[in-house]
């Protein structure tokens, strides 16, 4: 495979073509990390920070040049061709989704970097943002679905057991002034009794749960709403109290707060 690379390496155009020395210089120091060693190799200049002269010194033994074409020392001691940012960019999409490219993870795309023979600083952090930004990736990862908290158990014992009632959105534009559609699952069979309403009101609320569910499939065990104000009033709870059934809503933060124990400190 290496042998397979470094031939088509060999055969490219672009990088086959050696650089001249006035155009390797072309490139600002700030804005290619080359140009430091390329100066000291060629025209033996180091830069005039005192700091960044003793790291070019310290790091120069990992670096050669083949022309005016800096190259870093492998691992194995093998040369790998220094590229900037905009090269090391083209050479990532190239590996990572072009013809040959697998859109493998941030730890494969760098490991076939080194194989194949290119180096730069920032290979790690680069190879990691790449992969996080390819659309193909995210779409195709191997995402968690598991639910921020657990689920509650919503089984019944027997059928017209449990009844969840809900409100949909209002109608736009209304039908014969009906903006409202009142629904009832009823949980162990899955039966759904629905009916448009002109107001959502208490009342409104009250008379279907007795037209259409105790009247045609007799008193349930409990019945599930959110605390809409259209569930939460006295003529909805006035009539389930009066027939047994039990009202199920989320606990809001006040009767949260009314339920801990509170402590007195003496």
């Amino acid at each position: 495979m290496r042998k397979q690379a470094a031939e088509m390496q060999a055969n490219c155009p672009k990088c086959a073509k050696i650089p001249s020395t006035e155009e390797s210089f072309t490139i600002s120091f700030a804005e290619d990390w080359r140009a430091p060693y390329l100066a000291s190799f060629i025209n033996r200049v180091l830069p005039t920070n005192p700091k960044h002269a003793r790291k070019l010194k310290r790091t120069m033994k990992r670096y050669f040049i083949d022309g005016s074409t800096l190259y870093c020392k492998g691992f194995n001691g093998e040369p790998l061709k220094c590229l900037g940012k905009s090269e090391a960019q083209q050479v990532m999409q190239e590996i990572h989704a072009r013809e040959c490219g697998e859109h493998q993870g941030m730890k494969r795309l760098y490991r076939q970097l080194l194989s194949v023979g290119y180096y730069w600083p920032t290979m790690k952090n680069d190879a990691y943002n790449f992969v996080k930004r390819c659309h193909t990736c995210q779409v195709h990862a191997n995402l968690s679905h598991k639910p921020p908290t657990l689920l509650q158990d919503m089984r019944t014992p027997w059928p017209f057991h449990t009844w969840g009632l809900d409100l949909i959105e209002t109608i736009h534009p209304p039908s014969d002034s009906y903006i409202w559609i009142l629904t009832a699952t009823e949980y162990f069979t899955k039966w759904v009794e629905a009916v448009p309403l002109r107001k959502a009101t208490g009342a409104a609320i009250a008379n279907f749960i007795r037209e259409y569910i105790l009247c045609r499939f007799g008193i349930p065990y409990k019945i599930v709403t959110d605390n809409g104000t259209p569930f939460v009033n006295k003529q909805v709870s006035s009539m389930l109290s009066g027939y047994g059934i039990k009202h199920r809503r989320p606990i809001t933060h006040k009767e949260m707060v009314k339920r801990k124990p509170q402590t007195r400190l003496y």
